[in-house]
């Protein structure tokens, strides 16, 4: 059965749940993390770690989002971890011990993984497709600007009315996210729906393996470095006595890479991209070395350490159109993403140990050696992904959408 096509104003609501739902749940302690600190008395490194388990939560619970998503369907998945985003927020604001803190949290990492970037794109795939990749690059754009957006919006509810109110505000914002999610059709990605494919694919199982083995450990590691690389880098600065606001240039590098990649539209491969981060990603920290205490290095190194990580989200995403069937998408990438978000869980922390015991040197050159891991993995991922054999296509034309269905 044919799917409806993907129309700007669904894109455009995708693209604005992402900014809601990235700015009230990954971004809040950017707005409110020293004021919750403060009134409570938890310790800042307490607060902090909330964030931590809503992440390590988000890898629990990946793996079954294949199935969810088959059973609910796109929209009520996706409006279900907006209601669990608002439910946390409301926790949030008016917990007094701990134990409610953390339980906040513990809800609104279940919501992540229902409602962020992940659960887009295997809702966008469940529509189009391999189709998919120019509408999944132009989400990213919009939800690149949550802190932007988010980050001027907490400061100003924390001025006007407190943390609690603030943070209870957020939850009206994920209201709002619930409602965009309506414009998207009501449809299930179902893989009992698809006719069985022929014996011959059976052999490449191994292949798969491969494949799907050298994608997760990508992923895992570039996941790892953006997020203690961006949770760090204002210590960084400071430390180097540039001022902090040189941060920003991570954001424009971020939008920067994804707009170009929109106007390149489908004349660049997944595959060349994710060969393109590998390569450049070790030459962002060779700058930040050399130029450690520069204000044009250190530019330079934001700038395009934001840029290469705003083109990792797009391969983190795409790539496995290239390497797998996409209606095998939301379940495979359930899997194989469970490790990055368990070693982004623990990023923050391994940082500060590195910055602690090596200082800000030592730990760009441990970075250095993980982004230069990265770039074995992307050539061998090059390699395994040009050789693989075509895919096998259904004779019947219905191709990657033979897998989705309408709910009646």
């Amino acid at each position: 059965m044919n799917t409806p096509p993907l129309s700007s104003k669904i894109v455009w609501c995708v693209g604005l749940t992402q900014l809601i739902n990235w700015g009230i749940t990954f971004y809040l302690l950017g707005a409110y993390g020293r004021a919750i600190a403060h009134d409570t008395a938890w310790g800042e490194t307490l607060i902090f770690s909330g964030l931590t388990l809503a992440m390590a939560t988000m890898g629990l619970v990946s793996p079954l989002f294949g199935q969810w998503l088959t059973r609910m369907g796109g929209r009520k998945l996706m409006q279900l971890g907006a209601l669990l985003n608002g439910f946390g927020c409301l926790l949030l604001a008016t917990s007094q011990t701990v134990d409610i803190y953390f339980l906040a949290w513990l809800v609104m990492g279940i919501g992540m993984r229902l409602s962020l970037y992940d659960a887009a794109f295997a809702v966008l795939v469940s529509l189009a497709g391999t189709a998919a990749r120019k509408p999944i690059a132009q989400v990213t754009l919009l939800g690149g600007l949550a802190s932007v957006v988010f980050w001027p919006i907490g400061d100003t509810l924390l001025q006007l009315f407190g943390w609690r109110w603030g943070v209870g505000c957020y939850g009206l914002f994920a209201l709002l996210s619930m409602m965009l999610c309506g414009c998207l059709p009501d449809v299930q990605g179902a893989p009992e729906a698809c006719p069985r494919l022929p014996a011959v694919n059976a052999p490449h199982s191994g292949h798969d393996r491969l494949k799907g083995g050298l994608y997760a450990a990508l992923m895992a590691l570039l996941g790892f470095l953006a997020t203690g690389i961006s949770t760090h880098l204002p210590l960084i600065l400071a430390n180097a006595g540039l001022p902090v606001l040189l941060g920003a240039l991570w954001g424009v590098g971020q939008v920067s890479a994804r707009l170009g990649d929109v106007a390149m539209g489908s004349r660049g491969s997944a595959l060349g991209l994710n060969l393109v981060v590998g390569i450049l990603l070790p030459c962002c920290f060779i700058i930040s070395l050399l130029g450690q205490t520069s204000l044009v290095g250190t530019g330079l190194f934001v700038l395009g350490y934001g840029a290469i990580n705003g083109l990792s989200t797009l391969v983190r995403a795409t790539l496995p159109l290239t390497l797998f069937e996409s209606h095998l998408y939301a379940g495979r990438m359930g899997k194989l993403l469970m490790p990055g978000f368990f070693l982004s869980a623990l990023a923050p922390s391994c940082y500060a140990s590195f910055r602690e015991r090596f200082g800000d040197t030592g730990m760009l050159a441990i970075s250095l050696a993980l982004a230069c891991m990265a770039t074995v993995l992307a050539i061998g991922i090059y390699l395994v992904g040009s050789a693989q054999p075509t895919p096998h296509r259904d004779p019947g034309g219905q191709g990657d959408h033979c897998l989705t269905k309408r709910n009646p």
